[in-house]
This record gives C-alpha cells, structure tokens and sequence, in this order.
C-alpha cells in the first residue's frame, strides 16, 4: 500500500474515536432529517393506527352528533384516504397534488418527493426553492462526501490490517450493504428534476380560474 494512503490510515486509526463520533453523529442527523422530509413521519404513524379510520367511519354514523362533527370526521377520513396516493397529508394540498398529477400525467405519489417543501395558498401550489436547494446542497456536498469518504477509510483500514486484496471486497461489500441504501434514503431530488417541477407547478398555477377558484373551495371547505 502506498506511503500516502498508509499515513493516512495512521492518521484515522489514531484520532479513531473523535472521528468515528463525528461520523456517528452527523449520520443519526442526517437520518433523522431524512426521516422527517422523506419518510412523512406524521403520516406514517397515522397510518398504523387503524383503529383510528374504524372510529372515524362509527362517528359518521351516530345520531346525536352534529352535522358538524360528522363533516369533520368525513374530511378526517378523506385526509386518510388519499394520502397513500398521494403521499402527502397535507389535507389542503391533497386535491390539489391529485389535480396536478392529472394534468401532467405523473404518478400519484410524484409530488412527495418534493412534500416537505409544498404548501397550499390560495388555491395554489407553493414551492420553497431556498430550503429545496439547502438540502440538496447538504446532500451533495456534505452527504455525498462523507459517505464515500468513510467507505474508503473503512476499506482502507481493513486492507491495511489484513492485506491490499481485501480493500476492494471491503468497499464492494460496504457499497452494497449501507452505502448505496442509506444514499438511496437520504437522496433528495436532483435540481434538473426540481426545474422540470418548478415549470409544471407555474403552468398549474396559472390554469383557468374557474379550475382554480373550485379547488381553492374544495381546500378551504377540508
């Protein structure tokens, strides 16, 4: 093995556990961020709860409560329904997701990757573009880094402990069982696919009023 490569792996092994911790804890944060833009935790968790839906579907029918509390369990229930669709729980932005991906042609759950940054106002669909960019900037520029760099120092270390053979096999191995699909997890959309977003969300916006007013009383009535 190199010189170069050998004092670096030196260097690793010797401040080993400041760096490990680093690395630990800057992955716990990044899966817990991961975890709230990606995984919608809120919906998730709702989701398991089931006995939830049952309740809501016995409330629409009790007599002696108001049309009111009945209305309110029904858009509880519409909230529940579409949001496997379309991956958003968000009950204002629901319709509007299931019109967009209508109008274009996408996948129901198309939006979702994008959720965390979506907002209803108005009957519109609004796109945070600064916090989009900051967490693709967090994902390619630290993420991105740091993965790769801590395979090849695990790599490297075991070549160096048990021979220059094994270094490839170690970053194959390490590649495919939590690189790859803690990258996969952690990814957010790439800016090519957010200008695609960004031009198709201007042209919904911009659709025919009368569209726009009914979905915009559609929200506002959830």
């Amino acid at each position: 093995m190199p010189a170069g490569i050998i004092e670096a792996v030196e260097l690793f092994f010797k401040f080993g556990s400041q760096v490990w911790l680093v690395m630990a804890g800057f992955m716990m944060a990044t899966l817990v961020y991961a975890w709230l833009v990606k995984a919608d935790p809120s919906g998730f968790i709702r989701d398991l709860l089931n006995r939830k839906k049952q309740r809501l579907i016995q409330i629409r029918t009790m007599d002696y409560l108001s049309d009111e509390a009945k209305e309110l369990a029904e858009r509880e229930l519409k909230q529940l329904a579409l949001h496997p669709l379309t991956g958003i729980f968000n009950y204002r932005l629901q319709p509007l997701a299931v019109e967009f991906c209508h109008q274009f042609n996408q996948r129901p759950r198309y939006l979702a990757s994008w959720r965390s940054w979506l907002s209803e106002e108005d009957g519109q669909i609004r796109f945070d573009k600064k916090w989009c960019q900051r967490a693709w900037w967090g994902y390619a520029y630290v993420n991105l880094p740091l993965s790769f760099g801590l395979v090849l120092a695990i790599s490297g270390l075991i070549g160096w402990k048990a021979g220059i053979e094994y270094t490839a096999p170690a970053i194959l191995l390490n590649m495919v069982t939590w690189c790859f699909p803690w990258l996969m997890f952690s990814s957010v959309p790439t800016p090519a696919m957010t200008r695609v977003l960004e031009a198709d969300l201007e042209a919904f916006n911009n659709r025919e009023t009368g569209a726009s007013d009914e979905c915009k009383l559609q929200s506002s009535r959830q």
